[in-house]
């Protein structure tokens, strides 16, 4: 994780990565022979979705940022056509994927993923749903890694 934020940081240092740069911990497990593989993403801001639930409700709902945090860090199954190459198995195989942040920046940049979309060629519409965004003491020591 070191090693690659340091390569990251020498491509381009700048005072916005210094304030706003994070990185991602990616970890997919294969669930045919359990091989993990393990990368490490810089990012300047996280797209967070609306949890699924929430976002179907009449009138929109509400939920807060750490449930929007929570949804984007949920534990994913990849398969099908997402299935994961694994390099023991030499084949695609179904996976488990995980996010966690492995570095928090100083500020936390975030955009809210609102509007949802029906399918491939289908219109999009807006998530009415209420966002409770804490002042302050937002707690995301559950999301590191």
């Amino acid at each position: 994780a070191g090693e690659a934020w340091a390569a990251h940081c020498q491509r381009g240092y700048s005072a916005v990565l210094e304030v706003f740069g994070g990185q991602l911990r990616s970890t997919i497990t294969c669930l045919e022979c359990s091989n993990t593989s393990v990368t490490f993403d810089p990012f300047l801001d996280l797209s967070l979705p609306i949890p699924g639930g929430v976002a179907g409700l009449p009138g929109g709902g509400q939920c807060t940022l750490v449930d929007c945090l929570e949804a984007f860090a949920a534990d994913e199954v990849l398969d099908a056509a997402d299935a994961y190459y694994c390099d023991h198995c030499q084949a695609r195989r179904p996976a488990s994927k995980q996010l966690r942040l492995q570095r928090c920046p100083p500020v936390l940049a975030v955009q809210v993923m609102r509007f949802s979309h029906s399918g491939a060629g289908q219109a999009r519409h807006k998530l009415e749903t209420q966002l409770q965004v804490p002042e302050e003491g937002l707690d995301l020591t559950h999301l590191l890694a």
